[in-house]
């Protein structure tokens, strides 16, 4: 319930760009839960946090912020 509340808070407040990307951050979130590590796993969590590292500079950039 209260994610459902955050996301919906996000949508209202914040650009789609950012609001998505709790999707992305959600393996990230999974493997600091437990989930076994292997060299393939830090691959792809490296990829994700700079697809969303990129998402919001781009955001950032097309608002004139940056």
């Amino acid at each position: 319930m209260a994610a459902y509340v955050a996301y919906g808070f996000l949508i209202r407040h914040t650009s789609p760009i950012i609001a998505s990307s709790c999707m992305y951050v959600n393996p990230v979130v999974a493997v600091m839960l437990g989930e076994i590590i292997t060299r393939w796993t830090v691959v792809a969590t490296v990829v994700i946090l700079l697809s969303v590292g990129l998402s919001f500079w781009f955001d950032y950039r097309r608002r004139g912020l940056v």
